[in-house]
């Protein structure tokens, strides 16, 4: 997520965003722990700052 965000998702508007976010083809099931461990080993940072197009209606 982290990735789509800091190349496409701050310069979305709010549909495409979503479309991203409720497309299920590119998760992984798991389980709480394994989901945990890898938010724990993160590297990537979220960049705060959005671009144009970004759109937040």
């Amino acid at each position: 997520m982290v990735q789509h965000w800091n190349r496409e998702g701050r310069f979305s508007d709010r549909a495409a965003r979503n479309g991203f976010y409720n497309n299920t083809d590119h998760l992984e099931p798991m389980d709480w722990s394994e989901n945990s461990r890898g938010g724990g080993r993160m590297t990537d940072t979220y960049i705060q700052e959005v671009g144009e197009g970004y759109s937040c209606t």
